[in-house]
This record gives structure tokens, C-alpha cells and sequence, in this order.
């Protein structure tokens, strides 16, 4: 009998709390103002609406929400390069010789000492070369002369707005306005290229939210103003993305006459299996770690020359999924670091793929 009027009791305070939460008044739903004009319609829409999901859906403040989307319009620079499609394909020999000056060559050299005095035991921890982050800063904005000259955020609404990236750009935008909910740059900071990249390093804002870091210990994480902070962010990326600790990005390698081709197919080999078909470094005193996991690349096709690639040249893949833009960062590091990446030529002869087409 006590436990049935217990029973009861607790079943008649539920349905009073219940009764008391079904009575509170719901939270009504943000509804955005009336932006002036941009003077495409179908903008102004878009931004209401995504007004509207920022602060309803992902939970941002309406005041951050407004204040960056207030004025703004669709940048036609930016729907231009977004649909742009190349006609033909550059050489990887043009872009690397391009990539890798002397001048680019010789200014950072002089960085990496630098940069090294700070960052340098995050890279020792981590197993990347403070030289790879250097080169990726040199490729990225010319070692901080070239970082952009966009709003990061008209750059990203035009994005999520129209094109083939919407979902990226809605994504991007919503990450640009966290940062500034978290007040770790101001609006003035977040100046940019095209894409909605940031900083030295041109980090996007997801990067930046996940990987980048304090490389100087002030307090503070500033890719736009600290290039020790942007150098050890990317040193952070890299290591996250798969860098391994004590592992090369590669080497240039010669292949034996009859070279069974079939193994070009993008699978990982350990050093022994290369060293067993006959594959060896083209410079004699460098070789593979032991166990290292690596494939073939032949970028320039099967006249040009020939790389073991491994862990460390995807984590550059990631940061910009191109082989011209990765073997220039792979190459300046080495250059950095003292050594010569590339022996024998490339195969200039050899037209691009866009021109053997049209003859």
C-alpha cells in the first residue's frame, strides 16, 4: 500500500512538472531585420535566410550575425574565379620553376633560422620540419607579402550563395563568425583570398577553429599578424593530417630498365618491396627509413622524373590537393634545408595535355 501511494504521489509531480514546462511560453524564433538591399534580390533572400539558420539553428548571436551581414553584396571577382575552368593544364615544370626562385629560395633560407628559434621544438615534437611550414608560407603569401586583399566574409557569402561551393561557403561563414563570437580576430583582421582564405598561411576558418595554435605562447592564436603563431599552426595541420615523425616527404628515385609500370597505381609499398623491384634513390646518399610506406608518383608522366611519395607528401595533398603545388613545397624544403631535390630534367618537350588535344 506505501508503494502504491508512492507510486502515485511521484506520478502526480511529473504530471505537474510537465504541466509547468507545457505552460512556459515558447521561445520564439529569431526573425531577421530588413537588410538594406544589395540590389540582387535573390541575395538579399539568401541572406535572410541564412540569418535566420545562423542564429535559430547553429545558436550564433544575432548582433554577430547581423553586424557582418549588414552592407554586404555578391562579389563578382569572386563568382568569376569560382566557375573559371581551365583551358588547358599548366606543366608542372612551369609552375615549379615558377614556384621554386632563387629569390623565394633565398629568402627563406634566412626565414627558416629565424622561425626555428621559436617553433622550432614544436617541430621536433611533431616530426615537421619547421622547412615545410616555411615553404607552404612562401607558396601561400610569399612569406607574408601577399595575404590577400578580400573581405573574408563577402568572399564567403558570394560563395554560399551561388556556384559550385555553396555548401562549402555556408559552412566557411558560419566558422568566420564563430571566430569573431570567440573574439580571436576582429572583422578588420579577416582579410583574405577569394576562397575565404586567412593569415600567413591562409588557413580557412574551420582550419583555424580546429588546428590552429599559439606558436609564440602569448596568449593569443594569430595567423593574420604573427607568422609564428601561422608556422606553427601549419606544423600543427601538417602532424594532424598525417605527417609521420622521422619520415622524408619523398625522394626522386631511377627505376630499373623493364620497370613493371603496373605498381604506378597509387598503393603504399613499404621500403623493402621498392627496394626489391629495383627502384633506387637517384641520389645515393639518401634512402627511405626502414618500413617507411611510400608510392610511385610520375607527375610528368613516365619520360619524367620519378618520386617515392609517403605520409608526409599527403598531409601536403591535403592543405592543397595538387601534385604541381605539393612537389614546389616538397622542393623548396629541401632547398631550405640544404639539399637538391631534383636531378636530370623535366620533359619540356612534351606538350601540355590541353595542347596535344587540339593537335
Amino acid at each position: 500500500m506505501i508503494m502504491r501511494t508512492s507510486f502515485i504521489a511521484a506520478l502526480l509531480a511529473a504530471t505537474a512538472t510537465m504541466a509547468c514546462a507545457q505552460a512556459q511560453p515558447p521561445v520564439p524564433a529569431y526573425v531577421p531585420p530588413a537588410f538594406v538591399t544589395s540590389g540582387d534580390p535573390a541575395f538579399d533572400a539568401w541572406r535572410s535566410q541564412f540569418a535566420a539558420d545562423a542564429v535559430n539553428r547553429h545558436g550564433l548571436p544575432a548582433a554577430i550575425v547581423e553586424a557582418n551581414l549588414a552592407g554586404l553584396q555578391p562579389d563578382p571577382t569572386v563568382v568569376r574565379l569560382n566557375s573559371r575552368q581551365p583551358e588547358f593544364v599548366r606543366p608542372v615544370w612551369d609552375y615549379i620553376a615558377s614556384a621554386v626562385s632563387n629569390a623565394r629560395i633565398a629568402q627563406g633560407t634566412r626565414l627558416v633560422a629565424e622561425q626555428r628559434a621559436i617553433i622550432g621544438s614544436m617541430a621536433e615534437r611533431t616530426g615537421v620540419p619547421v622547412e615545410v611550414a616555411v615553404a607552404i608560407w612562401g607558396m601561400e603569401s610569399n612569406f607574408g607579402s601577399g595575404k590577400g586583399s578580400m573581405d573574408v566574409f563577402r568572399s564567403l557569402a558570394t560563395l554560399a550563395y551561388a556556384g559550385r561551393r555553396t555548401e562549402l561557403g555556408n559552412r566557411e561563414l558560419l566558422n568566420a563568425m564563430r571566430i569573431l563570437q570567440r573574439g580571436e580576430a576582429t572583422r578588420a583582421d579577416m582579410i583574405g583570398s577569394w576562397a575565404g582564405a586567412m593569415g600567413h598561411t591562409q588557413f580557412m576558418p574551420s582550419s583555424f577553429l580546429e588546428l590552429a595554435v599559439d606558436g609564440d605562447n602569448d596568449g593569443r592564436r594569430d595567423i593574420w599578424n604573427d607568422s609564428f603563431d601561422a608556422l606553427a599552426s601549419t606544423i600543427n595541420y601538417l602532424s594532424r593530417r598525417g605527417w609521420k615523425a622521422g619520415e622524408p616527404w619523398g625522394l626522386q628515385v631511377r627505376l630499373p630498365e623493364g620497370f613493371d609500370w603496373s605498381v604506378l597505381d597509387g598503393t603504399k609499398r613499404d621500403a623493402a618491396f621498392w627496394a626489391q623491384a629495383g627502384v633506387r634513390p637517384a641520389d645515393a646518399a639518401r634512402s627511405l627509413p626502414e618500413g617507411m610506406e611510400a608510392r610511385l608518383l610520375a607527375p610528368a608522366g613516365v619520360t619524367g622524373p620519378v618520386f617515392l611519395v609517403g605520409s608526409g607528401y599527403e598531409a601536403i595533398l591535403n592543405y592543397n590537393n595538387s601534385d604541381s603545388y605539393a612537389l614546389a613545397v616538397a622542393f623548396l624544403s629541401d632547398r631550405f634545408a640544404g639539399r637538391t631535390p631534383l636531378t636530370g630534367g623535366w620533359p619540356t618537350d612534351n606538350p601540355p595535355l590541353a595542347e596535344r588535344a587540339r593537335l
